[in-house]
């Protein structure tokens, strides 16, 4: 067990809360070397204060409670890669919404650094009331369903102006069918296409395993595509695109609605599109999902797609799943890849 705590006597648990004697310096002084290690790869952490499934954290609202969220703003605060999930699934063991408000309250009231504040439940979004949770520095969800309902959840929240990660979508497996690596990156880009974010974990002999460990389970096929995955949003310039799906026919869409659409179809001879008003496609690529590369679309094929406003193309190969990338001013196309 991870455990933050110097415990008098753990032997009744009902007492739990009145044996807590003090902070384990040993397991926060590790946690801060993985910070410091994080840091310097660039790489934002999101520190869950709060998994009480393994029953060693003190009573909801308590002193203790306050005082360990105190502390570990104190200790981890300073840190510029640092946000802080208030809590992993607390709605199965606080009461919400009201806890998770009161707790970023108190973090804020006496935290200088202002980090970034969450609290991670189920799939319903408990805090993006504009008028009571102006905390909330990102809307953290999870969210087991299919393929297109995962993508109308994100859409359907996008109004409260905060980013939206599903952290808990499925988990890719190689000996369970329904966890395989298609099924994890086709949600993957669900999430993408709806203006969201996403975290990737592997389900390996029975254990959740977070990150690219499996335990000797083999290597999985869909962790080594996150740098790819990072790489095309940066070339799509994803920050300035919204979800238009009224573009599409069958899949997704994202657009400004006057330079740039980009379409994700999953298991489909074609891409059926209606083009905005006044769109007019002058150049185009695909993107294969397997292999980072892209493709050219020659403007015969682009001229030949279109009838007034509607664009229909087949996809190179129907057993991959495709992402088209419509220009509506000539300029220059992406990187083919490595």
């Amino acid at each position: 067990k991870l455990n933050p705590f110097i415990i008098k006597n753990n032997l009744f648990s009902f007492l739990f809360e009145e044996q807590i004697v003090g902070y384990k310096l040993e397991h926060w002084q590790k946690f801060e070397r993985i910070l410091d290690y994080l840091r310097s790869k660039n790489i934002i952490a999101s520190v869950i204060l709060t998994i009480d499934r393994q029953g060693l954290f003190p009573k909801e609202n308590s002193q203790i409670e306050q005082h360990y969220f105190q502390y570990a703003a104190a200790r981890y605060g300073a840190y510029s890669n640092v946000m802080f999930d208030l809590g992993n699934e607390h709605n199965e063991y606080r009461k919400v919404p009201e806890w998770a408000r009161a707790v970023a309250h108190h973090i804020q009231s006496i935290n200088p650094y202002n980090n970034l504040l969450s609290a991670h439940a189920y799939e319903k979004h408990l805090y993006n009331e504009p008028q009571q949770d102006q905390w909330v520095g990102w809307q953290t969800i999870q969210q087991w369903h299919n393929i297109k309902e995962i993508n109308q959840n994100i859409i359907q929240h996008r109004e409260f102006k905060r980013p939206i990660i599903n952290e808990e979508y499925g988990y890719e497996s190689l000996v369970i069918p329904d966890l395989n690596h298609r099924l994890t990156e086709q949600k993957t880009w669900s999430i993408l296409m709806a203006g969201g974010y996403f975290t990737y974990g592997s389900y390996c002999k029975g254990d959740f395993v977070t990150g690219l460990n499996t335990h000797g389970c083999g290597k999985l096929l869909a962790d080594g595509k996150i740098s790819m995955i990072h790489d095309f949003l940066q070339a799509i310039a994803f920050e300035t695109l919204s979800p238009h799906n009224e573009l599409s026919k069958t899949g997704f869409a994202l657009s400004d609605l006057e330079n740039t659409i980009v379409a994700y179809e999953w298991e489909s001879e074609e891409i059926n599109l209606t083009l905005p008003p006044g769109f007019k496609v002058e150049s185009g690529q695909w993107f294969d999902n397997d292999n980072g590369q892209w493709l050219d679309i020659d403007s015969n094929t682009l001229h030949l797609s279109m009838q007034a406003n509607n664009f229909t193309l087949k996809t190179p190969n129907t057993n991959k799943d495709w992402l088209l990338v419509l220009k509506s001013k000539l300029g220059e196309l992406f990187s083919r890849g490595p």
